[in-house]
């Protein structure tokens, strides 16, 4: 099991939408191979090793994972950062689901509806600073 640092948890946290936190960018590849990556906000951490994202608009995305691709998430302000690679799931109702949109819909008074949420499973985790060192930390 992986463990994301206290660091990547603050900067991978922003369950609302801040638009003083950094960007996070969600990363897939399509059945043609293609790279598809899209910046998110609405990222909440379950656990040291699970992200659980709100689908509004990136429904590519969720096409994609359910198409069996590797996920890549990011996060980075210059000069520090993490990329984790990992599964996900989308998911369209039940517990997960309901979080996500429920706090989507909060931000945006009903103007924006979730689509589905992608509760996203870390396998590994590095480091992104410019040093020669060794990047994965898990």
């Amino acid at each position: 099991m992986v463990n994301l640092p206290d660091e990547a948890i603050e900067m991978f946290s922003n369950e609302n939408c801040d638009k003083e936190k950094p960007l996070i960018w969600v990363s897939t590849v399509g059945t043609d191979s293609m790279p598809h990556s899209v910046p998110v906000c609405f990222v909440k951490v379950i656990d040291k090793d699970k992200l659980l994202i709100a689908v509004n608009f990136i429904t590519h995305t969720a096409t994609n994972i359910k198409m069996g691709s590797m996920v890549s998430v990011s996060v980075a302000v210059p000069y520090n950062g993490y990329m984790t690679v990992g599964k996900g799931k989308v998911y369209t109702s039940g517990e997960l689901f309901e979080d996500a949109a429920g706090r989507v819909k909060e931000r945006f008074g009903g103007k924006v509806e979730s689509k589905a949420a992608i509760l996203f499973q870390i396998q590994r985790i590095y480091k992104l600073t410019p040093t020669a060192s060794k990047k994965e930390i898990t």
